[in-house]
C-alpha cells in the first residue's frame, strides 16, 4: 500500500532532534528565510562587508548613535572605529584596552579599558578621545576580557569585577553593589525596573559549573534578589518583551527568566562532550522582534556552525523557532579561528555583525536592503514512518515551489540510512515551473530517509520552496 511523507511547513526552525520536533521544523538550514512567508521557505537577505580593510581586530561591541546617525565599534585589541554614511574609519586607540565594554551616553562614547574608563566626545561637536575620565577614577578593577556598561535609571553602570560601578554624572562609586569574592560581572541588561547582572568565575566559560543572576532594583544597598544558574557562566543576555534571555554554560544553552529560570533549548548539537562555545556579551541583541545571537566568540569545535542565529516566532500562534539567519560575508561557517564578537540592530533594515575569519581577516558586515544570498540550504528531518527497523521502498520524490523567475533555481537531493553523502535528484530552473517529479528506478530501499534542497539565485529574488513529498511502500516485517 502506497504511503506519502509530506513536508509543507518550514516555520518550526532547527529541531533539537534528528527525527522529530515542532511542526515545520528541520534538521539543518542556513541562510533560510522561514518567517517572511509562513507557507514557504526562501533565501534571507545577504550579509555584505561594510568595513573594507579598516577593521583589524575582532569587534566586541557595536553601538549606534541615533542622534548623530553614526555607528561605533570597539575591538579586542583595543581598536576603536566609527562609521559615517557607510564609511568606516579607525579612530584614536584607547591605551591598555581589550574592548572590555562600550556604551553611548550623554553625547559621549564610554569605553571600559583594563584599569580605566575612556571617553570619546562630544559626539554632537568635534569629538576627541580622553584616555582616562577625569572623575571616573579610583578602584577600577583590572579586567582584560568582558566589562559591559549599561544605562539604568538615568545613571551609567559599569561591570567592575565583583563590583557594580556607578557614575551619576557627578560622582563615581566603584562599589555601588558588592558581589561574592571571586565572582565577576560578565553581562548586564535592564529588565523592567531592575538591573540584571550575569556572573561567572574563572577565565573560561567551562571553568565552573555555576553562574549567577544578580537582580538589583537601583535603590537597595545590596542585590535585591539572586538566582543560581547551575549550567555555568552567564555568557550574554538581552531583553525582549520584558523577558530576559541569556546563554549560560559552555555548550550554548539558551534560558529565559520570567520570574523563574527556564531552559529553552541548546543552540547547537554539534559539540562533543569535551568541546565548548563562548557567546560574547556584545553578541546578543534583538532584531525584528527576534532574539539574535552571534555564535561564537570562541570555540574549540571545528564542526559547530557559526553565524547569526535567531530565536523567535512570528506570533503567539506559531512555535518559537531557532534559525541560522546569516553567515558572515566570507561565507566561512566553521573553524576554531572563526569568531563572531558583536551584533547590533539599528533598525528593521540595518543590522551589523562584527567578526574575525582567521587571525588575519576582520570585518563588520551589514544586513540591509533586499538582495538575497546566492544560496541557502535546507535539510529535512530524518523520516522512518514510526518504524525504524522496517524497510521501505520509494519510487517517486516530488517537490513543489512558487513559479521560478529567470534567476532562480533549486537543487534537490536525498540520502538513506544516515549515509554521509547525498544522492543528486536534479535541478529545477525552468522559468515559471512550479514542481518537479523524480521517479526512482529501480525503487530505492531504506529504513530512514532525508531530503535536501539548495535554493539558489543569481538575481534579486529568491525561489520559494512549498513542499517535498516522498512516495513509499512498507515491506513486511518478520
Amino acid at each position: 500500500m502506497k504511503k506519502l511523507w509530506v513536508i509543507d511547513r518550514f516555520y518550526g526552525g532547527q529541531s533539537e532532534s534528528a527525527k522529530e520536533g515542532p511542526k515545520g521544523s528541520f534538521l539543518y538550514g542556513d541562510r533560510l528565510d522561514i518567517r517572511t512567508d509562513l507557507n514557504a521557505v526562501g533565501i534571507n537577505v545577504k550579509t555584505t562587508k561594510d568595513s573594507g580593510t579598516v577593521i583589524t581586530d575582532l569587534p566586541k561591541w557595536i553601538e549606534h548613535d541615533a542622534v548623530n546617525d553614526k555607528t561605533y565599534a570597539y575591538g579586542d585589541d583595543g581598536n576603536f572605529y566609527s562609521e559615517t554614511a557607510g564609511t568606516w574609519s579607525a579612530l584614536t586607540t584607547p591605551s591598555t584596552a581589550k574592548g572590555q565594554g562600550m556604551r553611548i551616553w550623554n553625547d559621549y562614547v564610554w569605553l571600559r579599558k583594563t584599569t580605566a574608563v575612556a571617553t570619546y566626545g562630544p559626539l554632537s561637536g568635534s569629538p576627541s578621545l580622553t584616555q582616562s575620565h577625569a572623575t571616573v577614577t579610583g578602584n577600577i578593577q583590572s579586567i582584560t576580557d568582558h566589562a559591559p556598561i549599561v544605562e539604568f535609571l538615568g545613571n551609567l553602570y559599569f561591570a567592575n569585577g565583583r563590583y557594580l560601578g556607578e557614575w551619576n554624572d557627578s560622582t563615581w562609586t566603584y562599589n555601588k553593589i558588592t558581589l561574592p569574592i571571586g565572582w565577576k560581572i560578565r553581562a548586564m541588561a535592564v529588565l523592567g525596573e531592575d538591573l540584571v547582572m550575569g556572573g561567572w568565575i574563572g577565565t573560561n566559560v567551562y571553568d565552573y559549573e555555576k553562574g549567577f543572576l544578580w537582580i538589583w532594583n537601583g535603590t537597595d544597598t545590596s542585590v535585591t534578589n539572586f538566582l543560581e544558574v547551575n549550567e555555568g557562566a552567564v555568557n550574554a543576555m538581552s531583553t525582549i518583551d520584558n523577558n530576559l534571555y541569556f546563554v549560560a554554560g559552555a555548550v550554548g544553552n539558551l534560558y529565559v527568566y520570567t520570574g523563574q529560570v527556564i531552559k529553552m533549548r541548546q543552540l547547537t548539537l554539534d559539540l562533543t562532550a569535551s568541546q565548548y562555545v563562548d557567546i560574547f556579551p556584545g553578541a546578543m541583541d534583538s532584531h525584528r522582534g527576534n532574539l539574535i545571537i552571534g555564535m561564537a566568540g570562541k570555540t574549540d569545535s571545528s564542526t559547530v556552525v557559526q553565524g547569526l542565529y535567531s530565536y523567535g516566532r512570528t506570533s503567539k500562534n506559531y512555535p518559537r523557532a531557532l534559525n541560522i539567519d546569516h553567515l558572515i560575508s566570507t561565507l566561512t561557517s566553521t573553524g576554531t579561528t572563526l569568531k563572531i564578537g558583536a551584533v547590533n540592530s539599528v533598525g528593521p533594515n540595518e543590522l551589523y555583525i562584527g567578526w574575525e575569519d582567521t587571525t588575519a581577516t576582520n570585518g563588520i558586515d551589514k544586513v540591509s536592503g533586499t538582495t538575497p544570498y546566492a544560496t541557502a540550504v535546507y535539510h529535512s528531518l530524518w523520516f522512518d514512518d514510526g518504524d525504524t527497523y522496517v524497510e521501505k521502498d520509494t519510487d517517486l520524490i516530488k517537490f513543489t515551489f512558487k513559479p521560478l523567475a529567470a534567476s532562480e533555481s533549486i537543487d534537490f537531493y536525498y540520502r538513506r540510512d544516515r549515509a554521509s553523502s547525498w544522492t543528486t535528484l536534479g535541478t529545477a530552473s525552468t522559468d515559471n515551473d512550479t514542481e518537479v517529479r523524480y521517479p526512482i528506478t529501480p525503487m530505492t530501499k531504506w529504513k530512514e530517509i532525508q531530503v535536501r534542497a539548495d535554493l539558489k539565485t543569481s538575481g534579486t529574488t529568491s525561489p520559494k520552496l512549498l513542499s517535498a513529498t516522498v512516495s513509499f511502500e512498507t515491506r513486511k516485517f518478520f
